[in-house]
């Protein structure tokens, strides 16, 4: 893709980048760690094994957490957040499993 610069990314981005932190953590590695798992042809849900229902859950609330919030702050109305949150456990599921979703 074409590098924007932080101002041009999409949330999807910025919430990649969160999610990276996050599954790092709890994965117990660094990112770099986890970075490298990945670009050497593991998946997120091959690290994780028999935990990844876990970090499934443990990622949809967060993200759940983080929309809710920018509703309430004003920054998405309540209806496209109804859309993402319908879709939010199908795409981290997708992410966990090969990288990105269809259509992402």
């Amino acid at each position: 893709g074409h590098d924007m610069g932080a101002k041009g990314a999409r949330p999807a981005a910025r919430m990649g980048a969160a999610l990276g932190g996050r599954v790092a953590e709890f994965l117990e590695m660094d990112r770099q760690e986890l970075g490298e798992a990945l670009r050497g042809g593991a998946s997120i849900a091959d690290l994780a094994g028999d935990r990844v229902d876990e970090l499934v859950a443990d990622l949809v609330a967060r993200a759940t957490e983080r929309i809710e919030q920018a509703v309430a702050d004003g920054r998405l109305d309540r209806e496209r957040a109804d859309g993402i949150l319908s879709r939010v456990e199908e795409r981290i599921t997708a992410r966990l499993e090969g990288g990105h979703p269809a259509g992402s």
